[in-house]
């Protein structure tokens, strides 16, 4: 009992001691229990932010990227279903002043997607070329400017009469506008 007593007289005259180590160990439980978990999701969000970070600079580096390709296209926009024949007229066109021979000429059924702006118009082509001419060709079609063309699927052979001379078949989509009657 005699212990006890002098304890609580110590705690009385060390009363302002006491109370600053129990807030202190409060402040610790309280900092360990809810502080350190909340430290932890931050850091995760943190590196979760920082990846979506580093994918908008991406993304943003893209359409700066594709803002000057538009402007260097200039002219490049979806065609209508009408203005179709143009854009081929342009393609065969240039394929011809490369010195592409078109063979046969095959547009499919128009493929309508939901939800994107374009159709595409799907076109089947036999062509005979050398392989200069051919790869020429093919190296330019991003050129074009009355119409989007990209090539689906090629499938190229040589001429079985000319060993000089390439066959190629080939699928193109040509994107078209959506909106019906406008360019």
């Amino acid at each position: 009992m005699r212990d006890s007593g002098r304890l609580i007289k110590l705690i009385k005259e060390n009363q302002i001691i006491v109370i600053a180590v129990s807030v202190l160990i409060a402040i610790s439980v309280i900092y360990f229990i809810i502080f350190i978990p909340l430290i932890r999701e931050l850091k995760v969000k943190y590196t979760e932010c920082r990846l979506c970070e580093g994918q908008t600079v991406y993304a943003r580096s893209l359409i700066g990227y594709a803002s000057h390709l538009d402007a260097s296209s200039g002219e490049r926009v979806l065609v209508s279903e009408k203005e179709a024949a143009e854009g081929l007229d342009e393609f065969t066109n240039h394929g011809k002043s490369l010195g592409i021979n078109f063979i046969s000429i095959k547009p499919k059924e128009i493929i309508v997607k939901e939800g994107v702006p374009y159709k595409i118009l799907p076109i089947e082509l036999e062509i005979e070329a050398t392989d200069k001419q051919f790869v020429s060709f093919m190296g330019s079609i991003d050129e074009l400017k009355k119409a989007i063309i990209t090539v689906n699927s090629f499938d190229i052979n040589p001429d079985r009469q000319n060993r000089t001379l390439l066959e190629a078949k080939m699928v193109i989509n040509m994107y078209l506008s959506a909106k019906s009657g406008s360019s």
